[in-house]
């Protein structure tokens, strides 16, 4: 068999042998492959024991392709909205992972900045992300989501009917088989990756309580760990966010902040607070808590 034919297959196992070193790795089989390549977690270890640690997933690629593209048309001419969804609905932090096969090394990319055109466009027909493979970085990078062309001959297959291009920056991480036995490097490796991670559990969370924010990596080089995070209010349409559902979603977090404030007996800040929880539906108050610390 030409080695051409099984560069996909081999990159795969490239990938899969790299991110064993980081934690815990599950190639998902081809049958099941929805866009997912792997399952992973990094570890945590102590003297006797591995633990799993942060999860996300992996998607991998090879080769020439310096893109993927998420939606858009299949052959028959229907539009291909389940990549749209997969995208938008996915509620693990994934990780676009490039491998080099010549050079045995793993590229992997972050793709919080997907939720420009999530926020901002969610019924987008089709999205194309492009990344370079050169190492380096370290420039702010604005994301300009407003780089977007109808798509020709569209004939309203669904979705706005228009294509959006999301240009990456270099890769956060550069991981060559050769360094895999250096423990110093894959520990910085595993540290860069956690933080990243972590920021987008943060912004799925964020999601689910409806909270019109994300965060992103806005500033960073290849393998340094000094990365600046930013946060964006995502839109100032009135019609896009609603104050009630963030309140209602939130009452929790809100709640127990008043009680941490009055607590502390910090009793301006709690008025302050609880004249925001009095608009709480009355389902999502603490009736217990209404005496005990004055609330509602």
């Amino acid at each position: 068999m030409l080695k051409s034919t099984r560069l996909g297959a081999r990159a795969e196992y490239m990938a899969n042998y790299v991110l064993s070193h980081l934690g815990f790795t599950v190639p998902v089989p081809r049958q099941e492959d929805n866009g997912i390549d792997f399952f992973c977690a990094l570890s945590e270890e102590t003297e006797t024991r591995v633990f799993s640690g942060t999860p996300y997933v992996v998607q991998c690629k090879s080769g020439e392709t310096r893109n993927i593209e998420y939606g858009g048309k299949t052959k028959l001419g229907d539009w291909k909205s389940n990549e749209i969804n997969f995208l938008f609905k996915l509620k693990s932090p994934l990780i676009l992972a490039h491998v080099l096969v010549p050079e045995e090394k793993v590229l992997f990319y972050p793709l919080a900045i997907c939720r420009f055109v999530k926020k901002e466009f969610p019924s987008c027909s089709k999205i194309v992300i492009e990344y370079l493979v050169e190492e380096g970085g370290s420039e702010h990078h604005q994301y300009d989501i407003n780089n977007t062309k109808a798509i020709k001959n569209w004939n309203d297959a669904g979705g706005d009917g228009r294509v959006y291009k999301i240009k990456l920056q270099r890769p956060l991480l550069s991981v060559p088989i050769s360094k895999l036995k250096d423990l110093p490097f894959i520990d910085q490796v595993k540290r860069i990756l956690e933080v990243y991670i972590r920021m987008e559990h943060r912004n799925i969370i964020q999601d689910e309580l409806s909270w019109p924010t994300f965060y992103w990596p806005s500033k960073y080089s290849t393998n340094n760990e000094e990365i600046t995070y930013k946060w964006i209010h995502y839109t100032d349409n009135p019609e896009l966010t609603n104050p009630d559902r963030i309140l209602e979603d939130n009452g929790q977090l809100l709640n127990a902040l008043a009680i941490s404030y009055r607590l502390h007996n910090r009793i301006e800040e709690f008025d302050s607070l609880n004249v925001i929880l009095k608009n709480l539906p009355d389902g999502h108050k603490f009736e217990e808590l209404r005496s005990k610390f004055d609330l509602y």
